[in-house]
This record gives structure tokens, C-alpha cells and sequence, in this order.
């Protein structure tokens, strides 16, 4: 349900100003420069704005999403912005591919 849901209203998700900014963005940026993490996951990335504002505090991010037309926004997002330590992997936010202790920001 969630995954078809979200597939089909990609390109809505990426257009959204909601999403690509405001104060809960922010927050999480602020959070980011503070942790400076190695690894960082953004789950549920939808179209990628988290990962985008955390990449620069972060040698890597990953973004996470059910929705692989999501994903496909999300790795066209890191292109143009030429943010090449950011990756998009689908996924579940109950089952994901970590060893513990290896994310440093979530």
C-alpha cells in the first residue's frame, strides 16, 4: 500500500517546497553539523532533500525508500547537484542493511 502510494505521487514529492525546506529541515541539518557522522541514513527519503542537506557533514549517505520512483528522483536529485556521497538503495525501514553501531546519524 505504502509503496504504491508513494510511487505514484513522486514527482509531487519532489516538487514540493514542503519537503525541499523549512524549519524541521533545518533542525536536522543543525543536528548534522554537529554529529559529523561517517555514515548517515536518511529512511524514507522520498525524493532525497534529507540526504541532499546532510551530505555535506557526512562522508556518506545512503537514502532509503519502498518506492523505487522515489529513489530514481532521489539519484537524479544527488547528480545534478553533483553530490557524490550520497546513494539511494530501496528498502524498509524494518529491515535494513546495516552492521550495528555503523550508522552514525539516522
Amino acid at each position: 500500500m505504502s509503496q504504491h502510494q508513494f510511487s505514484s505521487h513522486a514527482i509531487g514529492y519532489c516538487e514540493s517546497r514542503v519537503f525541499n525546506a523549512g524549519a524541521d529541515l533545518d533542525s536536522i541539518i543543525l543536528m548534522a553539523s554537529d554529529v559529523e557522522p561517517n555514515f548517515a541514513v536518511d529512511i524514507g527519503s522520498g525524493a532525497g532533500f534529507t540526504a541532499f542537506a546532510i551530505s555535506p557533514f557526512a562522508s556518506n549517505v545512503c537514502a532509503i525508500d519502498l518506492a523505487l520512483p522515489m529513489l530514481q528522483h532521489s539519484a537524479q536529485g544527488a547528480r545534478s547537484r553533483g553530490l557524490t556521497n550520497v546513494t539511494s538503495a530501496l528498502g524498509s525501514a524494518e529491515l535494513l542493511p546495516f552492521i550495528n553501531r555503523s550508522v552514525g546519524l539516522v
